[in-house]
């Protein structure tokens, strides 16, 4: 828990956030459902809906470059 909330604060991710902590949720409901098996995972949704970045996917660097591009991209 230690760690993702300080990723959060790090990297200042304002938007929704999902976890699988079970001091939050009864089972790890998120994790099976889309078969996640690396912590952390990044996703970005267009306001279309469409999945448009996944970190593991790009295999983005520790900085985040990719997932940043893609924000600035999306917000203008």
């Amino acid at each position: 828990k230690e760690k993702w909330v300080l990723a959060l604060k790090v990297f200042s991710m304002p938007w929704l956030q999902s976890c699988d902590i079970s001091e939050y949720i009864d089972s790890p409901r998120v994790r099976e459902t889309y078969n996640l098996f690396y912590i952390p995972q990044y996703f970005l949704i267009n306001k279309s809906g469409y999945l448009i970045y996944h970190n593991i996917q790009l295999n983005d660097d520790d900085e985040h470059s990719i997932l940043k591009e893609y924000l600035k991209r999306e917000l203008n």
